[in-house]
């Protein structure tokens, strides 16, 4: 069982939705490092400190883990995360899942990722100047769907480096969405990511 620090699910839910409420009021989309030295300010504000401690504490010591170990299996490798959207295509940068991926775990992002954004918007030939060795990827679904079907079938998605390889990890809709902005979905996040990344080495 996940242990997210909090004393169960719904205290968990409530607090961080309270902390949305709190960057949405201070227009905050940066990556986790900002949560980081908001959540205590926002446990204090709801007499939760402690429960937020220990959280950080926890997560930072099975990101410290996990980030040692991606070092040392994939060194200098680049990464990238891609949303396919009904009409462009996003390259996330400090956002969600893809924040996870590179501040929480330090993977270092493909040349011309947003690193320091949410987001970039790119066309279909726009994708072509991102040449990742592992390529992380959210189809919304939808119209979406006839977008990727398109996508795999165009040059630039053949000629992807991380394609090549076979270094594609698909990722749901759901966990896009709604793992990466709590603390038991970022615990289980890890895992996934882990399961991913270490485990078939």
């Amino acid at each position: 069982m996940v242990q997210s620090g909090f004393a169960d699910r719904r205290q968990s839910v409530v607090f961080w939705h309270r902390q949305g409420q709190a960057r949405q009021k201070t227009n905050r989309r940066d990556g986790f490092a900002d949560r980081k030295r908001l959540l205590p300010l926002i446990g204090r504000l709801f007499g939760q400190e402690e429960d937020v401690n220990k959280w950080l504490a926890g997560y930072d010591e099975k990101t410290k883990t996990m980030r040692e170990q991606l070092k040392q299996t994939y060194g200098d490798q680049s990464f990238m995360f891609l949303a396919v959207t009904p009409k462009l295509f996003r390259v996330y940068g400090n956002y969600g899942y893809a924040d996870i991926l590179f501040s929480d775990l330090g993977l270092k992002p493909a040349a011309g990722t947003p690193a320091d954004k949410t987001m970039e918007m790119v066309e279909l030939e726009g994708l072509s100047k991102f040449q990742p060795d592992h390529l992380f990827l959210v189809n919304f679904g939808g119209k979406a769907d006839e977008v990727y079907a398109e996508l795999k079938k165009s040059p630039v998605w053949n000629s992807n480096k991380a394609v090549q390889q076979g270094h594609l990890y698909e990722v749901t809709n759901e966990t896009f969405n709604i793992k990466a902005f709590g603390p038991i979905g970022k615990e289980m996040l890890l895992g996934e990511i882990g399961a991913m990344l270490l485990k078939k080495q």
